[in-house]
């Protein structure tokens, strides 16, 4: 580094858990997860007990995340985060075939 150059300030990388789950609020366990996320290249994962998923994210920094899941049982759904947080919910479009609709009446 040459002299009287600035410093650059040192990234924190921190971790963020992403929660998938189905329309009723029920966790996507085992589900093939493929991440996409500005300036990096495809990540896949597969959902934990819960429906998680743990990412790398740099502290301060706001990155827009793309979700293609491809869940057993369900079917495929896509989701986005517009910044990705220390934990983030994703709730998807998608119910178990058989699964009873409930109508709110008005």
């Amino acid at each position: 580094v040459a002299l009287g150059a600035k410093a650059k300030p040192v990234e924190t990388v921190k971790d963020a858990v992403v929660r998938f789950e189905d329309a009723t609020g029920r966790p996507l366990e085992g589900a093939k997860v493929v991440v996409r996320m500005k300036g990096a290249e495809p990540s896949e994962f597969l959902t934990g007990d819960g429906g998680n998923i743990h990412l790398q994210r740099r502290e301060n920094d706001s990155t827009p995340c793309r979700f293609d899941v491809d869940a057993p049982g369900y079917g495929r759904a896509r989701g986005e985060v517009q910044s990705l947080e220390a934990f983030n919910n994703v709730t998807l479009a998608l119910v178990k075939p058989g699964t009873p609709v409930l109508f709110k009446q008005q």
